[in-house]
C-alpha cells in the first residue's frame, strides 16, 4: 500500500520534515531538484536528443523547484530558457533565493510571460517543456497569465512535458481539472503521492508517474491518509489455501440476485463467487430466471418466492439486489431480511442498495456489516447529489456516503475508491476502459461476497474484491485486447490471475 495525502498533510510532513529534522525548505528543494534534473538526463541520453528545456514558473515554491532545475541544468550546458508567470521581484522566500542563485550563474533567459517573449521563444524548439507553475495547495480555474501559458504551451511542438509536482489545473484533492490543464507525459511528484494524482481524472493527465524522495519516507505517514493498492497487494490481502481447507472452511454465500427480467446479473454474480474462491454458492432465484441462463454444477439453488424462507445454515455472507426487476415486489421482503440478517456481513447492489438507504435512516443505531458496490449515478441517487458533483470529487462522495449510511462503499468506475464507514480510504490502481460494459458490477458483488464469507473485513473484502476484479480484467486485456473484456471472462479469469501474481512474487 501506497500513501495517498490530502494537500494539508503534505503541508504538514513538510513543516514536520523543516522543524523536527532541522532540514531548511531550501535543502528540500534543491533535493528534488536534483531527482528531477537526473530524469531529464536520463531521458536526453535515452533518446539523444538536444539538452534543452522550456521551464514554466509560477511565484510560489513550486516555482522554486523549477528555478533550482533551471540553474542546475544551466550549470550542466543545457539550453535553458524560463517563462515567469509575474516579475521576478513578486517571488518571495525559498522562490526568492532559488531566484538570486540562478542568477549569480550568469542566466539570462527569463521571460516574463508576454507577446514579446512569445515572439522570441517562437523562434527556438525545446526538447522538453517542465510545468513548475502551480502547487498542490491551489484550487480552481487557472486565471490571468497562468491561464494564458498553459494555453500557449500545449501549442508547443515535439517537446517532452513533465509536471513538477502535480500537473497545473489539475486539483490536488479531487482529481479535477477544467478546460485549461497542463497535459504531462510525466509527473514526478514530490515526497509522496497526492489524491489528485490517483482519484477521479487525475491518471488523465498526470502520465507516467515516479515518486521523488526527499527525506519523508523516514517521517511518520500523517494519521488519516488514503492508500493506493496494487496487484501485490492482493498476495497478503488474500490468505493463500491451506493444505487442510474444504468447502466448510471457505465459506457458504447466499446470493439473493437476479429475477425474470434480468436473469445474466445473478449468473454473473454467482459466477463471480465461485470464481474467487467460496466453498458453497447457493443461488436465491424464481426457477424461470434459472431456466434462461442456466445453475453452474457447482452452485446450489433456492426458489425464491414470498413469505419467509428458511435459509441455508451455514450461511457466512448475504449478496442482495444485482439484477432485480424494476417492478420486483421484493421490497418488503429485503426489509425483513436487514432486521433478521444482522449477524452476516453483506453486499448490497443496484435496488438493494436504496432499500437499505431507507432501512439505515430509521435505523442509525443499528450496528451492520455492510458493502455498498454503487456507481455514479447511483451514489448520487443515494447521497441526493447530481453525477456531475460525484464525478468531480469521487472520493468525497464516497467518504460522504459511507460515514452517513455507515457502510463500507465501493464507488465503481475509473479511480474505484473504497471508503469505509469510519471515513478510511483506499484507492485501486486496477481496471481497464474495457470494463465499461453491463455486468462487471455484477462480477464484483460476487467476488466482495466471497471474500467476505472467506473471513475477510468488510474494508478488506471490499478492497481485495476491487483490485483483484481490476486486476483479472488488466490481465485479460492484456491477453485478449480491451475489446473483449467481458465479465463472464473476467470472471473465468480470477483464479489465473491471483496465482500467476503469486508465481511472479
Amino acid at each position: 500500500m501506497i500513501p495517498v495525502l490530502s494537500a494539508a498533510q503534505m503541508r504538514q510532513l513538510d513543516q514536520e520534515t523543516i522543524e523536527a529534522a532541522k532540514v531548511p525548505g531550501r535543502a528540500l528543494m534543491e533535493v528534488a531538484a536534483d531527482g528531477i534534473v537526473r530524469r531529464l538526463e536520463v531521458l536526453q541520453e535515452q533518446h539523444h536528443t538536444e539538452p534543452s528545456a522550456l521551464i514554466l514558473v509560477g511565484s510560489g515554491n513550486n516555482g522554486g523547484d523549477g528555478l533550482v532545475v533551471a540553474r542546475r541544468l544551466f550549470v550542466r550546458g543545457w539550453k535553458v530558457e524560463v517563462v515567469l508567470t509575474k516579475p521576478a521581484k513578486s517571488l518571495k522566500g525559498d522562490a526568492a533565493g532559488a531566484w538570486f542563485s540562478l542568477l549569480a550563474e550568469g542566466f539570462e533567459s527569463a521571460h516574463v510571460f508576454s507577446d514579446d517573449a512569445l515572439a522570441y521563444l517562437a523562434q527556438s524548439s525545446f526538447t522538453f517543456t517542465v510545468d513548475a507553475l502551480l502547487g498542490t495547495g491551489v484550487e480552481g480555474e487557472p486565471r490571468g497569465a497562468l491561464r494564458e501559458v498553459l494555453v500557449w504551451q500545449a501549442t508547443l511542438a515535439a517537446t517532452y512535458r513533465m509536471a513538477v509536482d502535480i500537473p497545473s489545473g489539475l486539483n490536488s484533492e479531487t482529481g479535477h481539472f477544467g478546460e485549461v490543464v497542463f497535459q504531462a507525459d510525466e509527473t514526478l511528484v514530490i515526497g509522496a503521492l497526492k489524491r489528485g494524482h490517483v482519484v477521479g481524472r487525475g491518471p488523465e493527465v498526470c502520465g507516467a508517474i515516479d515518486i521523488l524522495d526527499i527525506g519523508f519516507s523516514d517521517r511518520r505517514i500523517p494519521e488519516g491518509s488514503d492508500f493506493l493498492l496494487s496487484p501485490i497487494d492482493l498476495t497478503w490481502m488474500i490468505p493463500e489455501r491451506v493444505r487442510a481447507a474444504h468447502k466448510g472452511t471457505m465459506g457458504q454465500v447466499l446470493a439473493m440476485v437476479g429475477s425474470p427480467d434480468m436473469p445474466g446479473a445473478g449468473r454473473l454474480v454467482i459466477d463471480g463467487a465461485l470464481h474467487s474462491g467460496a466453498g458453497l454458492v447457493t443461488w436465491w432465484v424464481e426457477r424461470e430466471a434459472l431456466e434462461l441462463v442456466g445453475l453452474p454444477p457447482s452452485a446450489l439453488w433456492m426458489q425464491r418466492g414470498p413469505g419467509v424462507q428458511a435459509l441455508p445454515e451455514r450461511t457466512k455472507a448475504w449478496v442482495c439486489g444485482s439484477g432485480f426487476a424494476k417492478n420486483d415486489s421484493l421490497e418488503a421482503q429485503v426489509m425483513n431480511l436487514f432486521a433478521t440478517l444482522g449477524q452476516l456481513p453483506w453486499v448490497l447492489d443496484a435496488r438493494a442498495m436504496t432499500y437499505f438507504a431507507d432501512w439505515r435512516m430509521r435505523h442509525l443505531d443499528e450496528e451492520r456489516s455492510v458493502v455498498l458496490t454503487p456507481h455514479p449515478l447511483e451514489l448520487a441517487r443515494l447521497i441526493n447529489a447530481s453525477v456531475e458533483a460525484v464525478e468531480a470529487d469521487r472520493r468525497g462522495a464516497a467518504v460522504h456516503a459511507a460515514t452517513l449510511f455507515k457502510a463500507c462503499v465501493v464507488l465503481k468506475g475509473p479511480g474505484t475508491v473504497v471508503a469505509s464507514a469510519e471515513g478510511d480510504v483506499r484507492l485501486i490502481s486496477s481496471g481497464n476502459p474495457g470494463m465499461a460494459r453491463g455486468g462487471m458490477g455484477d462480477v464484483l458483488a460476487g467476488v466482495i461476497g466471497s471474500l467476505l464469507a472467506q473471513g475477510l473485513s468488510v474494508f478488506d473484502a471490499a478492497s481485495a474484491g476491487a483490485l483483484w476484479h481490476g486486476y483479472s480484467a488488466d490481465c485479460l486485456a492484456d491477453s485478449h485486447g480491451e475489446t473483449s473484456v467481458l465479465p463472464e471472462s473476467l470472471a473465468q479469469g480470477l483464479g489465473p490471475a491471483l496465482d500467476d501474481l503469486r508465481k511472479s512474487c
